[in-house]
């Protein structure tokens, strides 16, 4: 879906350029075929989904292989579920952008523990093949200046 279509004459080159902007990505499509990235981000759906892809790219840089994202079972959701060889890490993504690091600490709550570690219970049952890896709950704090801070094995099933 096209946001806009808008065609203007520079005084210098008197070229016309044509830009599309693209609901879907939040990308920009230049009439000379490069593409570059615009943040229209205001909502906290928005942040959190631009953070959980950022997250999910960083991984899979890093050699994981993301089996699921946004996984829905019971009660709770799992942003991200990764492999990277004998470990399966449930990733627990949380993107702020106006709030102090000790501020979006506490937003992970026993409440949210226990829903992460019984919706990875729920995965574990449905997906088999992979019960028999080292299980990891991964947390990362994307603040105001954009980048991820990673916290592995930040809980675990007894806390």
């Amino acid at each position: 879906m096209t946001f806009g279509h808008f065609t203007f004459e520079s005084p210098a080159s008197w070229e016309s350029v044509i830009f599309y902007v693209k609901s879907k990505n939040n990308m920009t499509e230049l009439s000379s075929g490069l593409v570059e990235e615009r943040s229209f981000c205001e909502s906290t759906a928005c942040r959190g989904r631009k953070g959980e892809e950022e997250v999910a790219l960083l991984l899979e840089s890093e050699g994981w292989q993301i089996l699921a994202r946004n996984f829905r079972a019971g009660r709770g959701e799992i942003d991200i579920v990764a492999l990277k060889g004998d470990v399966l890490s449930f990733v627990e993504v949380k993107s702020w952008s106006a709030n102090a690091a000790s501020e979006l600490s506490q937003s992970i709550t026993a409440t949210k523990i226990v829903r992460i570690v019984e919706t990875s219970k729920i995965f574990l049952t449905k997906y088999r093949q992979y019960s028999r890896k080292c299980i990891r709950y991964d947390v990362f704090f994307i603040g105001v200046d954009g980048k991820p801070t990673r916290y592995e094995g930040a809980f675990d099933e007894t806390r």
